[in-house]
């Protein structure tokens, strides 16, 4: 940020004391630090240190000598050493007029160098330094680009850390009407950031658009640069691809920073892949390098140009093409990784580079050169999904060139503890093992091949390569280990004996892989045509249901509930039909469709052999319907089977359980009268009592406790209440919000038996509402609750009215209005009224 500052010549030249050549000297060297030559200001007030030992301008030499060298130092990037600086400057002239410049500059260093918390100490919070210094001078025309500048950096550090509700207040305490361009600028930006992230797509998009309106009329290239980086973030929000993309191509010119220019070109991929067909974005690719400079070129593009030509190679390998890939695209697609790795050495992307440029050599026949880059990409790669491929790759390389017994050791090498979790993850497994196998055989090594079919079968017994690997383990023992091509072998079985018995579960299993990996259309098609070719096998119910959870997965809820509905109606009796009539009821309950939720939940209920911990969520769900449809005695009955068992289920589920249980018994018994609105009371005391008791470490038990505490103070079992309350003041998982609900209670306890004749209570409530008022509840690192601060103000406030302590109450209101800007005039109101009737 830079920061404008008035010049302090004219402050100082009716100061200056000296001879004339000191104050010549002085005077030059102020002249070069005000046109920001801070490296030759430094330099000059040295000198001038050295060269007049004994001046009565030595003190303020020092000072300038150090604000230059923190000036320099942030300009050359070196933040951490312009924080110290400047923090030097701050604490050695805690008077100086320069004061807010100290704070403000080290605030912003400290932010460059990754110290969000340092600014939020330097400029957030009361008793803060900048807090302190905007105090003293809120009106001082030269300290308004400071004051304004340090609350853009504070809302800034706060929209980083998503503390959105400060970030927008602090926002707020800035008009444009008094801001300069760059101010202007950065509160538009920042506002559509905050929207944004505050999923108000329409406002984002109006401060985004307005930010960079003004940035192109200012001509400001970084302003410019990042205007269009934001306004391409809020147009994705906004629906608006197209839109977007224009943004995103205001960055690929001449000058703009490596950082912008790569997040340009990353988000003109996707948006474009998001939009066309692989085909069509190849071309615009390629048209795009063609028309911009050198200099604007990427590793990024080029990259993304080699993997979807060789995306379209394996499409039209696996028939999914459009027909319109040629041989060449491959050559292309090898041709193009190469040269990130030829132009880019230092290219974050090289590893990915290295590991499709092996794919490109595999699938040419260059084994050799497969094998070499897939093992620098292995090299290269973190551990993740693409260096187990790499590894498993090199594996295969050795398997294609008849190297059996290194493939055999490079494929023990991969296990399922080096292979990350990923949709594919147990397939890819099942594909290790399986090549493990064929190469063992080829060895061969009896002991490697039996160990590798027996791991196969009984870790993915459903996988297609679980049957292949029983063929290929079958021919080898029958053949005394001479295995000759499993895939083929398998194919033809399949295609020679079409009544093959294990085939319905193999091409359910291939359905489900697709499922796995989130290829929905893929999974989609193999289910539907699995319930085509099998009208009558016995695992259709599963298909069914897959089926639908599909569609459920790719967006397509309504379809999906239809599907659920198909397989109740058909297979009601299976298994699958419990947790179809379980969707189905959270369909209707997301979308507040109570009374149909109700029905499918109880729906399930009837069904035999349900575990324990699926009848409890079912009742659980049931019960919230009815709860949420006022039926509560309804939510009572349905949950008493399940809250009787409490010791044979989860602990977290009993809690949810006691808590609603409790709330159904308190809002049943407020319908009712006499005993049996003291019996519902007391039945909720023993829900909330179950859930406490179930989890009391955990956040749960404060809830539960809360629950006691207001049902005590509902019924005026004082004692009680204040015990239950204590607990959720003292539990260790209790949020803000929480302790100061239940602090505030407590307070309204205390006022009520200080009304009580003859009872001397033993704390004035004022004592609890002022815990609130000040923050002394605060834990480390929380924000005071908004709501539960204020009623505890109002209270306070009309305790102190009630005892003719008008001036306590002034201050509390005045209190309130500066931590609470939003309801400041209100709170103006109230001391006002109080005020006046003190007087």
């Amino acid at each position: 940020m830079r920061i404008l500052r008035l010049s302090i010549l004219a402050v100082l030249a009716g100061s200056l004391l000296g001879e004339p050549g000191e104050r010549i000297a002085f005077d030059a060297a102020l002249r070069i630090f005000d046109r920001e030559f801070y490296r030759e200001a430094e330099e000059e007030f040295s000198d001038f240190v050295k060269d007049f030992p004994e001046s009565e301008l030595i003190p303020r030499a020092n000072a300038f000598r150090l604000r230059s060298r923190a000036h320099r130092l942030s300009q050359e990037g070196d933040h951490a050493a312009a924080a110290d600086a400047f923090r030097e400057l701050r604490l050695a002239h805690p008077n100086s007029p320069n004061y807010l410049e100290y704070v403000v500059e080290e605030a912003w260093n400290e932010y460059r160098n990754g110290g969000r918390d340092s600014v939020l100490e330097l400029l957030g919070g009361i008793g803060s330094p900048f807090q302190a210094a905007a105090v003293i001078r809120p009106n001082d025309p030269s300290a308004l680009p400071f004051l304004v500048g340090g609350r853009l950096l504070l809302a800034q550090t706060l929209l980083d850390r998503e503390e959105y509700a400060g970030a927008r207040r602090t926002l707020s305490e800035i008009s444009d009407w008094y801001l300069g361009n760059e101010f202007v600028w950065r509160r538009r930006l920042l506002l559509a950031r905050l929207h944004l992230a505050e999923g108000v797509p329409e406002k984002a998009l109006e401060h985004a658009e307005s930010a960079l309106e003004l940035a192109m009329v200012t001509a400001v290239p970084e302003w410019i640069t990042e205007s269009a980086a934001v306004l391409g973030e809020v147009r994705i929000a906004s629906g608006r691809p197209e839109a977007a993309i224009a943004a995103y191509r205001r960055n690929l010119v001449p000058g703009v920073p490596v950082r912008r220019k790569q997040e340009a070109w990353s988000r003109l991929v996707e948006l474009h892949l998001g939009q066309r067909p692989p085909g069509v974005v190849i071309g615009i690719l390629e048209d795009l390098l063609a028309e911009l400079p050198e200099e604007v070129h990427s590793d990024i593009p080029l990259l993304a140009l080699g993997r979807l030509k060789l995306e379209l190679h394996f499409r039209e390998q696996l028939g999914e093409g459009s027909g319109t890939a040629s041989p060449e695209d491959l050559i292309d697609a090898r041709d193009l990784l190469s040269r990130v790795i030829g132009d880019f050495p230092e290219s974050g992307l090289l590893a990915h580079a290295y590991f499709h440029v092996g794919w490109c050599h595999w699938e040419l026949g260059a084994v050799r050169e497969s094998i070499d880059a897939f093992s620098i990409a292995s090299d290269l790669l973190s551990p993740g999904v693409e260096q187990a491929v790499a590894r498993f790759k090199v594996a295969d390389g050795l398997l294609a060139e008849g190297r059996y017994g290194e493939a055999v050791e490079r494929y023990r090498d991969i296990s399922p503890e080096t292979v990350p979790e990923f949709p594919a993850r147990e397939h890819f497994l099942a594909r290790v093992l399986y090549q493990l196998l064929r190469a063992a055989v080829k060895v061969p090594d009896a002991s490697a091949a039996t160990e590798a079919v027996r791991e196969l079968v009984t870790r993915y017994p459903e996988d297609l390569l679980s049957v292949r690997g029983r063929i290929v383990a079958g021919r080898y023992l029958m053949d005394t280990g001479k295995g000759d091509g499993a895939r083929e072998l398998f194919r033809q079985v399949v295609e020679q004996f079409p009544s093959f018995p294990l085939r319905p579960e193999v091409e359910f299993a291939i359905a489900g892989s697709h499922e796995r990996e989130g290829n929905w259309q893929s999974a989609l098609e193999g289910y539907r045509r699995w319930l085509e070719d099998y009208p009558g096998h016995a695992l259709r119910p599963r298909v069914v249901y897959s089926l639908a959870r599909s569609t459920g997965r790719r967006g397509d809820q309504e379809e999906a509930f239809r599907l659920f509905g198909r397989l109740i109606e058909e297979h009601g009796e299976s298994p699958q039909a419990g947790s179809a009539r379980l969707w189905r009821g959270n369909f209707h309950f997301n979308r507040h469709r109570f009374v149909r939720a109700e029905a499918e939940y109880r729906r399930i209920l009837e069904d035999d052999g349900l575990s324990a911990a699926m009848e409890c969520r079912v009742r659980l769900m049931a019960a919230r319907a009815a709860f949420r449809l006022g039926r509560y005695r309804a939510a009572i009955d349905t949950l008493e089977p399940v809250h009787d068992r409490r010791h044979s289920l989860p602990a977290d589920l009993m809690a949810e359980v006691g808590i609603l249980y409790g709330d159904a018994c308190f809002e049943h018994g407020r319908e009712l009268e006499g005993d049996e609105r003291l019996e519902q009371f007391c039945n909720a005391l023993a829900g909330f009592w179950r859930a406490e008791t179930a989890v009391p470490s955990a956040r749960l038990a404060a809830v539960a406790q809360g629950r006691s505490g207001n049902l005590g103070y509902l019924m005026a079992h004082y004692p009680m209440a204040l015990h239950a309350f204590g607990k959720v003041i003292g539990h260790p998982e209790a949020d803000i919000a929480q302790r100061s609900e239940a602090r505030v209670a407590v307070g309204m306890i205390h006022e009520r038996l200080f009304e009580e004749e003859g009872f001397s209570p033993r704390k004035d409530p004022l004592d609890d509402y002022r815990e609130v008022i000040f923050r002394k509840n605060l834990r480390q690192g929380e924000r005071f609750d908004p709501f539960w601060i204020q009623q505890a103000a109002l209270k306070a406030c009309a305790i102190m009215e009630t005892r003719g302590d008008f001036p306590a109450a002034v201050r509390i209101c005045e209190e309130m209005a500066r931590i609470l800007p939003p309801r400041a005039r209100q709170w103006e109101n109230l001391r006002d009224r109080l005020a006046n009737l003190e007087e």
